[in-house]
């Protein structure tokens, strides 16, 4: 063998050494990384799964609550508007409304507590109930208002579904606009 072709036999060798060194090194990054992205995927369809299960539940128990408050402010012959009131749901021969109200707003606080500490998708939760937890908060605004003012303690009542509903309305995606050109008296609006 020529000293010229020895050379190039060590170059080779020497190629081989440092590409196999280079693979010795990546084969486990990248497997490893790849692991990690299927725990991430792992990790991210069982808390959808979960969500789901616990939305389902949680669905049939909140839509208890609404149909034995409705019953309640029926039977006490109240309008809508009242029964979302401080001074109706917190009068001592109402207790009864009231329980259902703080269960209510329990059961959405550990949705949205869920939903900011990571157990739950918010995803899901949004698709599952996230007007009827907006509507929710509308309708008990004034009463969640006053009840956190009643004493130290209750200050921060609810305060999980503040911050979520803000982040979530924030992200949601805005309405189509509708013309804002006025019909003319007598003559319909074809906006369509």
């Amino acid at each position: 063998m020529s000293d010229h072709n020895s050379v190039w036999l060590g170059r080779i060798n020497t190629l081989c050494a440092v590409v196999g060194a280079g693979a010795a090194i990546w084969i486990p990054i990248v497997l490893h990384n790849n692991a990690q992205r299927s725990r991430n995927n792992d990790n991210h369809i069982a808390q959808q799964t979960r969500t789901w299960q616990v939305m389902d539940e949680l669905d049939q128990r909140i839509s208890a609550i609404i149909g034995k408050k409705i019953t309640l402010d029926k039977r006490n012959k109240v309008s809508d508007a009242e029964s979302f009131t401080s001074r109706y749901i917190d009068d001592d021969k109402n207790r009864d409304v009231q329980l259902q109200v703080f269960r209510l707003l329990n059961l959405y606080e550990s949705i949205c507590t869920g939903a900011e500490v990571g157990l739950l998708s918010k995803e899901i939760i949004e698709k599952m109930r996230g007007d009827a937890l907006r509507e929710t908060w509308r309708d008990y605004r004034s009463y969640i208002s006053d009840h956190r003012k009643k004493e130290p303690s209750t200050r921060r009542a609810w305060d999980s579904c503040d911050v979520w509903i803000a982040q979530e309305s924030s992200s949601l995606p805005i309405p189509l606009a509708t013309s804002t050109k006025a019909a003319s008296p007598g003559v319909p609006n074809d906006n369509r």
